[in-house]
Order: C-alpha cells, then structure tokens, then sequence
C-alpha cells in the first residue's frame, strides 16, 4: 500500500506492537512507517542500509525510536 502524501514505497506489515507497516523510497532515502495507533509518517535522509538494519530488527518500534526519532527529520502524511 502506497499512503497519500507520503512517499511511493512498497509497504510491509511487520510484527509489531507499535509499528503496523514500513516501506522505504530508495531514490528519496525516504523511509515510511505506518503505526498502528493510524500516525503515517516519513522520515528523510534514511540510507539503505539502516532500512535494511531496520527490516532485521527484532523489535521495530525501538529501532526506530534509537537510530530514527530526534536524528531524522520527518513529516506526518
């Protein structure tokens, strides 16, 4: 699924209790994470290979709060 306002990225369903989807715009460095609580977000300046880092991260929600909250900048869509 492709979220409108946010970047076009392949989405994901992950297992978390925080995180429903992520996808990621390898041309923008753009990461998108959708969170279950309905928060659609895209975080810039996300290189390939913390997204790939992120997708074999056990817990996503704490991934992203240690490498991508208060480093990157983000927009809500």
């Amino acid at each position: 699924m492709v979220y409108s306002g946010s970047m076009e990225a392949n989405m994901q369903s992950v297992n978390s209790s925080n995180v429903a989807e992520i996808g990621y715009n390898p041309d923008e460095q753009v990461l998108v994470v959708a969170y279950h609580n309905g928060g659609v977000y895209n975080y810039y300046d996300v290189s390939p290979r913390e997204y790939q880092s992120l997708e074999m991260a056990e817990s996503k929600g704490r991934w992203i709060a240690q490498n991508i909250k208060g480093h990157k900048s983000y927009q809500r869509v």
